[in-house]
């Protein structure tokens, strides 16, 4: 091959490769014929009723939108044609917290998100998270003969109690019963 030439390595569709060389004066004569030619060999076409491409001559084009109405979120096409549709229910940004309840006897938060998740018997339901708060948490009842106010707890005294006994900072007191039956005998 001499200076003045190039090679080429053709493959048509069927795979077949083809070598090829050309003289650089004729590859040029070529291309500036190729792109005067108008393409009339190349079928452009798009599917009727398609709702993302529409063509125009031979250029193709697209839009595609979102649309948010009546409880539906919808992706759009050409014309704000439907391309599908759910319900706005089913998208929901993650994070979105609809219920927090709280077991007393587990001491296990459980919070509800509105983000639809499977489950194992294939349905769909909200996802939840398990927080167990039992190291965080003190539950306090008060038994017979105590108080809980707030977090103080309290000994009460029945309004008819003998004046022996007596509650203080010090603890409860019992007095005076000594004395009593001392005074009983004589």
């Amino acid at each position: 091959m001499d200076e003045d030439e190039v090679a080429l390595l053709i493959q048509d569709v069927e795979g077949n490769i083809s070598d090829v060389s050309l003289r650089v004066d004729d590859l040029a004569q070529r291309i500036d014929v190729l792109e005067d030619k108008e393409d009339k060999d190349t079928t452009y076409s798009v599917k009727e009723g398609d709702k993302v491409l529409s063509l125009s001559g031979t250029e193709f084009s697209t839009e595609l939108g979102l649309k948010h109405e009546n409880g539906k979120i919808s992706l759009t096409g050409i014309g704000g044609e439907v391309i599908a549709e759910f319900s706005d229910a089913e998208f929901v940004a993650d994070g979105v917290l609809e219920d927090v309840s709280y077991n007393a006897e587990t001491k296990d938060l459980t919070f509800t998100w509105n983000l639809l998740v499977e489950n194992e018997q294939g349905e769909k339901v909200n996802k939840t998270d398990v927080v167990n708060i039992a190291d965080l948490i003190d539950t306090y009842t008060a038994g017979n003969g105590l108080e809980l106010t707030g977090s103080k707890f309290s000994i009460k005294l029945t309004s008819d109690s003998e004046s022996f006994l007596s509650v203080d900072a010090n603890g409860v007191k019992l007095s005076g019963v000594q004395d009593a039956i001392n005074t009983a005998k004589q």
